[in-house]
């Protein structure tokens, strides 16, 4: 992600493409060096729909970074606080909840989720 922070000051419109790419890197690495493989079972959506995953490690984000290359992350607010890491989310039109801000906070992620969704996104969200 490192090699990806000149983006984050030029185009914001590169983003989604750089977290794609690497998803990829990375998944072909853990591939190589420690065997990981993936199954994937059913149709990945390219249209607008709201995917709810279980979440139980990083490495579901990454997979949805390499599957869905422009999805859409409903996440915490604290994320965004981790150096780099967090200035890519920033940077990358994802939807932002403050878990403290009560039915406001729940509005504005629904309005978010509307406009992701009219723009042609999936939103991904791990309940």
């Amino acid at each position: 992600m490192i090699v990806f922070l000149p983006i984050l000051i030029l185009d914001r419109n590169v983003l989604p493409r750089c977290g794609h790419v690497w998803s990829s890197m990375l998944r072909w690495w853990l591939s190589v060096a420690v065997g990981v493989r993936v199954e994937i079972r059913g149709e990945v959506p390219s249209g607008p729909c709201l995917i709810a995953a279980k979440h139980q490690s990083a490495w579901e984000v990454i997979e949805f970074l390499r599957l869905l290359p422009d999805a859409c992350f409903v996440l915490k607010r604290e994320l965004t606080w981790i150096p780099i890491f967090g200035w890519y989310i920033s940077g990358n039109r994802q939807i932002v909840v403050d878990r403290s801000g009560g039915v406001r906070a729940l509005k504005r992620m629904l309005g978010e989720a509307q406009i992701a969704l009219n723009a042609g996104r999936q939103i991904v969200v791990f309940p």
